[in-house]
Parts: structure tokens; sequence; C-alpha cells
């Protein structure tokens, strides 16, 4: 007998199939460009070369060595400093295409894990993600096309997104099943979607399977992996609490993959904060600080916060506004509906936050890993937006007692998505001429030191000077700070003199 909660599929309209597919691969293609006009920048010539050897990586064996002593020596970020040195082995003519690949699937993770599904994925969606992070994001090229930015904070974030995609969909599940024929996400997910039963060696294979990646997803970045072992205690709690209802549904249970999980995700942040070389790093950045330091540097947080997010807090307030005003007009089945519908993202944001108000604990935050965060925040603000639009205003039911007045804003709504995402696709346009503007200037004088340096290595000269490289861009990973000091035996003068094969070099006054 058919599901009396599940509705009609609506059959996507071929133009906006059309339009969806024309921006991702716009998407794709000037993430591409903007990675071929950025050349290599600090610590790139540093993870070029094998940490114990100080020669150029050739191998698979030699990342691996390199790591053991870079774990001791440096830092104990493995998962992505390897990845980094891949990446760098690889050589940059594949890797632009590689990191422009990366960035859409950022932008398409951002979506799965703020909109719970790709189906039928949204043009306007995607042009408002690809918009926030364009525009807002502090350094753009320090944090997505610097090869070693890219390294720590767009695929770190993608590992531990990628590795809560199971989390994401189970709890998803779990909630629309719990509210049954009350749900108002019922008619997406049937009864059927969540097995009551798995055979013993699938929950064995399973359980298993995850325990090393949560190894690998909690050994990536500091703040996001204290962030996502949050988000997966939350999402067990929240199995734990929507198990089962009674009357229509036996309890479920929380499946042993999760648990598992979470001890791969805690023992990854040990062996990541534990490294022998996170404490000389800490100690060498002056440590944690005190109580009062880190209140301090909390408020810096929030300052940043509102300078850089402003925009996305603006929508915010009047996404809160609308569930305030709504809420406080609806019935009490409704409100428990609403509350319920709003779990997931209330992971979301207190996830986010704790990936930002965590680097309240340490002595830097540099801009660059805003790239991160904001990932993480643009997934809760999308989250909250598509749930309130769901609960409060759903067209899934447009019939003879569908509220007109309801209907009408409705499509003010679509028609007002349609204006303000060919506004912001007309600014990405003039925004990307502008950024590749910038980092023509930046990657002609790389280009032009480079066929200066093997000139001069040609001729014998082993001991160079050149003029330093610099762009006020936050498209250019070259407005993080300076490229070269005027002491040839400091870095990173060193580490660029040894990927080029000289003695040394040093910038001109």
């Amino acid at each position: 007998m058919k599901n009396p909660t599940q509705k009609k599929k609506r059959q996507r309209h071929p133009a906006e199939f059309i339009l969806t597919a024309v921006t991702a691969v716009l998407i794709f293609t000037s993430a591409v460009v903007l990675n071929f006009l950025t050349p290599l920048f600090a610590d790139d010539f540093s993870y070029s070369v094998s940490f114990e050897t100080k020669l150029p990586i050739s191998s698979f064996y030699d990342i691996y060595r390199s790591q053991v002593v870079h774990y001791k020596s440096t830092n104990g970020r493995s998962v992505v400093h390897a990845l980094a040195q891949l990446l760098l082995w690889i050589g940059k003519p594949v890797l632009n295409y590689i990191n422009g690949a990366a960035f859409l699937s950022f932008c398409l993770l951002i979506y799965f894990h703020a909109f719970g599904t790709l189906k039928n994925l949204n043009y306007k969606r995607l042009i408002f993600i690809y918009s926030a992070l364009f525009f807002l994001t502090p350094t753009f090229g320090g944090s997505y096309l610097w090869v070693m930015g890219a390294a720590n904070y767009l695929y770190s974030p993608q590992i531990i997104l990628i590795y809560l995609i199971p989390y994401r969909l189970a709890l998803y599940r779990r909630v629309a099943l719990y509210e049954s024929k009350e749900s108002l996400s019922y008619y997406n997910i049937s009864a059927q979607s969540e097995k009551r039963q798995k055979t013993l060696f699938c929950d064995i294979l399973c359980a298993v399977l995850f325990f090393p990646c949560g190894v690998i997803a909690g050994w990536t970045n500091e703040n996001t992996s204290i962030a996502m072992i949050f988000m997966v205690i939350a999402c067990i709690v929240a199995m734990i609490i929507y198990s089962g209802k009674g009357k229509r549904q036996s309890p479920r249970r929380v499946p042993l993959w999760m648990f598992t999980g979470l001890l791969g995700n805690v023992l990854g942040a040990l062996l990541l904060f534990l490294s022998p070389a996170q404490k000389k790093r800490l100690e060498g950045a002056g440590g944690i600080g005190s109580a009062g330091m880190m209140v301090r540097r909390a408020l810096s947080i929030t300052k940043n916060a509102v300078l850089y997010l402003w925009p996305l807090l603006v929508i915010l307030i009047v996404l809160f506004a609308i569930i305030i005003i709504k809420m406080r007009a609806a019935d009490s089945k409704t409100r428990r509906r609403a509350l319920i519908a709003f779990t997931t993202p209330a992971v979301y944001t207190l996830g986010s936050l704790l990936c930002l108000y965590s680097m309240a604990g340490s002595p830097e935050f540099p801009r660059w890993v805003w790239g991160t965060i904001f990932g993480f925040i643009l997934i809760a603000i999308s989250s909250i937006c598509e749930t309130t639009a769901r609960v409060f205003y759903s067209d899934k039911d447009t019939g003879n007692n569908f509220p007109q007045k309801k209907l009408r804003v409705i499509q003010i709504y679509k028609w007002a998505a349609v204006a303000i995402s060919a506004l912001l696709f007309i600014s990405c346009a003039f925004g990307f001429k502008k950024a590749v503007d910038d980092l023509m200037p930046v990657k002609n004088a790389y280009d032009a030191r480079v066929e200066y340096i093997e000139d001069m290595l040609s001729k014998g000269n082993t001991d160079i000077t050149v003029d330093i490289i610099k762009s006020n861009s936050p498209y250019s990973s070259y407005n993080l700070f300076d490229e070269l000091s005027f002491d040839s035996s400091s870095w990173p003068n060193t580490a660029v003199a040894r990927y080029f094969g000289l003695t040394s070099i040093s910038r001109r006054d």
C-alpha cells in the first residue's frame, strides 16, 4: 500500500538542471584559473623537500620518512602535511586542477551538510555558498589557493566533512523516523530508510572501518578536530534521545560504528595534540596563556567575527526574529515539531562556535585559519535558513486548503531568491576579474624571478639578491607576510635557496 505521507516527486525543470551544471563548471573553472595564477609561497618551498634528507620528494616512502621527522620536529599535523607534500610532489600544473576540484568539492560538502542532500542540487544555493566564500573569507588566497594553506584549511575540513556524512545521514533519518507521520520532513524518508536490523557481519565491518577513518579525521587540525569530536558526541546523544517513540516504532539502537568512530577521533586528536613537536611549538609561541589571556583572545575573536561575517550575522538575526515570531504564534504541536527539526542546525551551530572559539587557546590566530572556520559557520547558518523555510514556509502541500497569504509569501521568496542569485552571480563575475587582475602582477613577478635565478645559475652565481614580491590583495598568498628577509640565513630564505639549488638568497634594499 502506498504510504500516505509520501508526496509526488516534483519533476525538475531542465533549465534549472542546466543552470546548476553551468554554476558547478564555472566554480571549478574559476578556481583552476586562480590556482594557475598563484605561485609557490613560503612553506611550499619547505615542504617540497624531505624533512629527513633535505632532498626533493621522489616517492611515497620519502613522504613517510619526512613526516616521521616532521612529527618530532615541526608539528603534529601529519595527515594534512603528508597530503601537502604529496600535492607538491605531483607538481603545480596538475595540482592546479586538483585544487580546483577540491574547492568545488568543498562547496558541495557545505551544501550537503547544510541542506542534508545533493539531490536536486540548487544553483541558487550553490551561488550563495560560492559568493560567501569568495567575498567574505579574509584571505581567500591564503586559505584556498596557497598550497600549504589549502592543505590545512581546504583539504582538512573536507576530510572531516566527508567523515561526518554518515553521522549527518543517520541523525537526519532518526529525527524523521522519530516524528513518523507528524514529521515535517517525513515525506523525504520512508520507514525503510533506516533498517531495524543489520547483520552482525555488517555491524562489525562498519565498526572496524570507522575506527581508522576516525583516527585520520581527528588527526587533521586542532580546532576543527575539537569541533568534530563535539559534533560526533552531539549526534550520538541526539540518536539516543530519538531512539524510539513507543507506539509506532520499537526502540532503535545507536549503531556501533558511531562509537568506534568517536574512539578513533579521540585517538587521532591525541596523536595531534601530544606530538613531541606540538609541545615545542606551543612553548615557542609563549604557551596557552592564563585564563585572562584566553578571555581577551575570545573578545578579539568576537570582534573579528563581526568584522568578517557581518553580512551573515544580519541574515542570522533576521532568521532568529522569524523563528521567535513563528514559535510564539504556533500551537504546542507545531512548536514540538520545530524544536525537533532544529536539532541538526543546533549541532552544526554549536560545532562551528566551538571551532571558532577554541582558537582562544592558541597563542596565534592567523587570518588564513578563517578559511576552515568560515566553512563550518556557513553550514550552520545555511542549515538554520533551510530548516526555517521548511518548517514555517513549506510549499509541499499547495492544495485548496493551503493559505493564500502563505502561498504569496513563498512565491515572493522564490522570485527574490532568483533576483539575489542573479546579483550575486554578476558580483562574482566582477570579483573574479578583480582577483585575476590582482594575481597577474604577482605571477609575472614570480616568473621573472625564476627566469633570473636560472640565468644566474647558468653563470655560476649561487648567492643572489632579488626584489621582494608583495601584494595587498586578499586573493594572493603574497599578502600574508614578507616572503623574503634581508638575512639570507633565516627562514624562508633558506627554504627558497634549497628549492632552487642556490647557496643563499635575500631581498634587495
